[in-house]
């Protein structure tokens, strides 16, 4: 089941579109969305499409101007369950090419990845959900408008829905911080996940585009910020971890940052973790105000720290009991002596789900890593 179906259909409601995905006839369907958002007195129709070049387009969508000027373009029509996000452009482009016509893919559902693979390479796209952004230049034509947030169909039973739980964490951590290629079960070896668990989630995230697949079912590319996006839609610190209790440092965060030295148990995540990571030329984008820490202990770790109980908007300290114990287990140790996680990749999703301009730090860190690895961008 979706996270909140009821919120998603209520979306999709408002711009008054069915969200079943049964009705074979995409290009039809389509049709009937554009038609909401033209303007008054355009019209549209479809026109059989005679071949070109090595390709020939599903059929031809002839936009017609009140001015008499009729605008086409091919439609490359597709179930997204039939290829990545990155072979569905390039058929996209090749019928571009071939035709010379501009394309608009029409899919069952366009999740983010697809979308701005489109937008990167001036593809045209529609969704049975209502997501659209289609551009003609003559007639000048611009449509854009969202849809649902998440895919409507129904998870497959070898996939997996929501990925907040400690093994989604742990697969999910692996593939942003390891390198490809992956294989099941030395990725389940490597987190120490059963290889069930690594099937089902690796099958959600190909189904979403932020992995690519080979036949053989290896892990042949990660798209690492799609991927940290879309575990974010369902991780968050505050809500995942246990619970969450806000304390001041009354001392100041220099003093508690030397008292965490050499304490084996607490690990630090968000703002100070990230600064590790950053490169040794690149300032901190904010000054240190906020620590996120992790312990199986926070109430001794508290008192033994000497933290005070603090309301949300005063806090500067934020302790919680990890959902992941391995956090603990595995964390490194910074030149100072003080215990941070071990991942990069749960270090950034903490900063993209801890209050204040933690975010911001995420992004600057992220870009820092995009320099070397494209796939973070």
């Amino acid at each position: 089941m979706r996270n909140n179906p009821q919120k998603e259909t209520d979306a999709a409601a408002t711009n008054g579109i069915d969200l079943g995905l049964a009705e074979p006839r995409l290009d039809a369907r389509a049709l009937n969305l554009i038609r909401q958002y033209l303007p008054p007195g355009w019209s549209i129709d479809l026109i059989e499409a005679a071949a070109a070049g090595d390709t020939r387009p599903d059929t031809i969508l002839a936009v017609h101007a009140t001015d008499g000027t009729i605008g086409r373009m091919a439609l490359e029509v597709k179930r997204t369950s039939s290829g990545s996000a990155t072979s569905l452009v390039a058929q996209a482009r090749a019928l571009r090419d071939d035709t010379g016509l501009p394309v608009l893919l029409v899919v069952d559902y366009a999740n983010p990845v697809l979308r701005q693979e489109c937008e990167r390479n001036d593809v045209s796209y529609i969704d049975m959900t209502g997501w659209i952004r289609l551009r003609l230049d003559m007639p000048a034509v611009f449509l854009q408008a969202p849809g649902a947030p998440r895919d409507p169909r129904p998870p497959r039973e070898t996939s997996i829905n929501r990925l907040d739980g400690k093994g989604a964490g742990r697969v999910v951590r692996g593939l942003l911080d390891g390198g490809e290629p992956m294989r099941v079960r030395a990725l389940a070896g490597q987190v120490d996940v059963s290889p069930g668990t690594v099937a089902k989630v690796l099958a959600t995230l190909a189904r979403e585009d932020v992995i690519e697949r080979s036949p053989n079912g290896v892990v042949t590319r990660v798209r690492r910020r799609a991927l940290l996006d879309r575990w974010t839609r369902d991780y968050s610190f505050l809500r995942s971890n246990g619970p969450v209790r806000r304390y001041v440092a009354p001392r100041g965060l220099p003093t508690l940052l030397a008292r965490l030295q050499g304490d084996q148990a607490v690990v630090c995540t968000g703002s100070f973790a990230g600064r590790a990571l950053l490169p040794a030329d690149v300032a901190p984008v904010t000054p240190l105000t906020q620590m996120a820490l992790l312990s199986d202990e926070p109430i001794e770790v508290a008192a033994r720290l000497g933290l005070v109980p603090s309301t949300a908007a005063a806090a500067n300290v934020l302790l919680a009991i990890p959902y992941d114990p391995s956090l603990i287990d595995e964390a490194t140790v910074t030149a100072d002596g003080v215990r941070v996680v071990g991942s990069r990749g749960q270090v950034l999703a903490d900063l993209l789900t801890l209050p204040g301009r933690a975010p911001e730090e995420a992004e600057q860190l992220i870009d820092a890593l995009s320099i070397s690895d494209e796939a973070w961008r």
